[in-house]
């Protein structure tokens, strides 16, 4: 165990009396100290009056009398003045989200939902304390925290391009990531019992099957019921995500992927995420270039060899798009024309390529809604021609170093042996 997490000592409250002698047991199974009461009155009696001190106080939200969001606001006005506050934990067999826009939650460092298991307990309460900032050590120059080690994630899309991005920025952060290219070939994954998947990050739009029908079936295999499914969508519309959540997913993900966004999101509905690791990390250096956010791509690729590549093989994957997409348009081949749209506007929102994925996400929007496409064409083109020049231009200057020595892009990836599935290291 961790020496933080060695002498730990919490304050239970909870009404039921079942629940606490649970808690109890769990809290001793882990080698901790407790004191547990049966409401938020006697609770507060033994932090105010008597003087004890605990690391953290895990309360029921529901209970007679004071509740846990007033006895966990009447807690931290009693230790305003002071320089450490305790970590108050809520536990909860309710909608989180409805507590969460209850007056007070803010105040709440973490939502446990009941029945509270060890290893919830231990985990929350590893990273809370990681995460207070009397507790962290100071990050030295060239440092940074990987915030998902060991965590096992399944990630499903059919574009090359996106797979890459998206492994290697989970990579860098300590993750272990499995890759299926449409919604059968996850579901082939997903069915092995004896593999761990911890999250499944599912595109919505894939051939073969997509992502509604696959996360329909994998709410069918056992012990898949609760895995969390979060949509990789680009669509912004009220009906997709409706048909999101119907199909059994849990949340949206944004394409093109932000990196503070994307791993707030996981970190969300990962609670057993184990504490963050510090590794080296040297910044890349860089000038900037036309249509192209260098800044966000190196930071998502971490490697800018890799992402040259990538790059270069944007450029010639959709050099001939300028003549083909007008020409599905004039000849009405609309699913053609959206397919192609699509994988355009997820491959440069990928790779930073602003302009276009901008003038592409329009693009596809108009094509998919039956709307004009006629004032579009020609600033996509244009766009497109920038995109390839500045590509040319940024290669010729050969100012892409090694990766990062040391950093997380470099971990190799678990093998994967199902059918359709590609190791995370893999071009």
């Amino acid at each position: 165990m961790n020496e933080r997490l060695q002498h730990i000592s919490l304050l239970i409250a909870d009404d039921n009396q079942v629940t606490r002698d649970a808690l109890s047991m769990t809290v001793g199974s882990l080698g901790w100290q407790s004191r547990v009461v049966e409401s938020g009155e006697q609770a507060l009696h033994h932090l105010l009056r008597q003087g004890e001190r605990f690391d953290v106080i895990l309360l029921d939200w529901i209970m007679p009398g004071m509740d846990g969001l007033e006895t966990c606001l009447a807690i931290r006005r009693a230790f305003e003045q002071q320089e450490r506050s305790p970590i108050i934990i809520m536990a909860t067999a309710y909608s989180q989200d409805e507590l969460m826009h209850r007056s007070g939650s803010d105040q709440v460092d973490l939502v446990l939902h009941k029945p509270v298991t060890g290893s919830s307990l231990y985990n929350a309460v590893a990273r809370l304390i990681h995460e207070k900032r009397e507790h962290v050590e100071p990050l030295e120059s060239g440092q940074r925290r990987l915030r998902l080690p060991g965590v096992h994630i399944l990630l499903v899309d059919d574009s090359d391009i996106n797979l890459e991005v998206a492994t290697r920025l989970l990579q860098r952060e300590g993750a272990e990531v499995i890759t299926a290219i449409d919604g059968e070939r996850a579901l082939a994954c997903l069915a092995d019992p004896a593999r761990r998947i911890d999250l499944v990050l599912m595109d919505v739009q894939m051939p073969v099957m997509d992502g509604y029908e696959a996360t329909r079936r994998l709410r069918l295999l056992p012990g898949r019921e609760e895995t969390p499914v979060l949509a990789l969508t680009a669509g912004v519309f009220k009906d997709q995500r409706e048909a999101a959540l119907a199909s059994g997913m849990n949340d949206f993900i944004a394409k093109p992927l932000d990196v503070e966004q994307l791993i707030a999101t996981l970190l969300r509905y990962l609670p057993d995420c184990v504490l963050p690791l510090t590794v080296s990390d040297e910044p890349l250096p860089h000038e900037p270039v036309a249509g192209i956010d260098i800044d966000t791509g190196l930071r998502n690729w971490g490697e800018a060899s890799v992402y040259l590549k990538y790059l270069r093989r944007f450029r010639d994957d959709y050099m001939t798009v300028g003549t083909v997409l007008p020409d599905y348009i004039a000849q009405h081949e609309t699913d053609a024309a959206a397919s192609l749209t699509h994988k355009l506007k997820g491959g440069a929102g990928s790779l930073s390529l602003t302009d276009v994925a901008r003038i592409s996400a329009e693009l596809n929007e108009a094509i998919e809604q039956g709307g004009d496409t006629s004032q579009l064409i020609a600033p996509f083109l244009e766009a497109l021609e920038r995109a390839q020049h500045s590509i040319d231009t940024y290669a010729g200057r050969g100012q892409f170093p090694a990766g990062p020595g040391g950093s997380a892009g470099g971990l190799p990836a678990r093998p994967a042996s199902g059918p359709g599935e590609r190791g995370s290291g893999s071009d």
